[in-house]
């Protein structure tokens, strides 16, 4: 029997019956190759795998450093592929029914200070020509609506046509939901509608809003957008290894929460499902006033 001979099925069900996301189906798809390799150096398969050589490849997982979370999300994977296994019956028993998900530490995500988003939009402006203009009409709109990298990269030309004090973003799941557009992120919108057409090099493109002549897709990809922020947080003196398009999603939150908006709001321009998700960022800044205090506070040496 050939292993993995399966996962286009379970995938198609993901895709099909829970809408999984186009992330999620890629990072199912890598983890889930992961464990068949290791079924086939055992000269195993999904059917005659047992309960024992799965904790074994679980071992595997700690020994090679993994954090809790990464182990987590790999055994939930192999859990919803052998509990699909047994419900379209390619085989009658669950050898994942007792594995048990590690404990996760939820951690703090990496903030960037309103001065540091400042001087990323600041050196986005001074960039010259039509890239830099995209660049800056890209960070203004993710931060300005907290989008996640994927949602800003396959925005729909048409959406943004018309310029507004919103923009309506499709998120995980398909979920659409209302973000606001900034005075600034209109007027950089605005200025790059102007020159979009320069980057458009085939017809397959001219639906998003930013398009490409890449060969993976028809609009600029995720890991295009990771490597033009982390330029130009070198430029302006920012570490690159901590910023990200997600960092500027979660200044987004933080920033908002902390200039006093309410938790249910920002749930919903976040996208988020469950509000326990948008909980974390009131930890941040209850963090960060917590360091305030203890070094502007003019008590904070007092003693009892």
């Amino acid at each position: 029997m050939t292993v993995g001979r399966y996962l286009k099925e379970f995938c198609n069900m993901l895709k099909a019956e829970r809408n999984a996301s186009k992330n999620t189906l890629l990072a199912c798809g890598y983890d889930l190759k992961n464990y068949f390799s290791y079924l086939q150096c055992c000269h195993l398969d999904e059917i005659r795998v047992r309960e024992a050589d799965i904790l074994k490849w679980v071992n595997t997982l700690y020994k090679n450093d993994l954090m809790h979370q990464s182990v987590a999300r790999k055994i939930s994977f192999i859990k919803q592929y052998h509990k699909f296994l047994v419900l379209d019956g390619f085989r009658c028993d669950d050898p994942t029914h007792g594995l048990t998900l590690p404990k996760t530490q939820r951690t703090l995500p990496d903030i960037l200070s309103v001065d540091d988003v400042n001087l990323l939009l600041e050196g986005a402006r001074k960039q010259s020509g039509r890239k830099g203009i995209r660049l800056q009409c890209m960070l203004e709109v993710m931060y300005s609506g907290g989008l996640r990298v994927s949602e800003l990269v396959a925005l729909p030309l048409c959406r943004a046509l018309n310029v507004q004090d919103y923009i309506i973003v499709t998120g995980k799941r398909g979920k659409e939901r209302i973000v606001p557009l900034s005075k600034d992120a209109k007027k950089s919108l605005k200025r790059y509608l102007a020159i979009r057409k320069t980057f458009l090099t085939k017809t397959e493109g001219q639906h998003y809003l930013f398009p490409s002549n890449g060969k993976k897709c028809n609009h600029l990809t995720r890991e295009s957008v990771f490597g033009l922020i982390k330029r130009l947080a070198s430029t302006v003196g920012l570490c690159p290894d901590r910023i990200s398009p997600h960092t500027l999603r979660h200044a987004f939150a933080t920033h908002l929460l902390s200039g006093g908006a309410d938790l249910r709001s920002v749930q919903k321009m976040l996208g988020h499902s469950n509000i326990s998700t948008t909980q974390i960022y009131t930890h941040v800044v209850d963090t960060h006033l917590k360091e305030l205090i203890d070094k502007k506070h003019h008590l904070k040496d007092y003693k009892l």
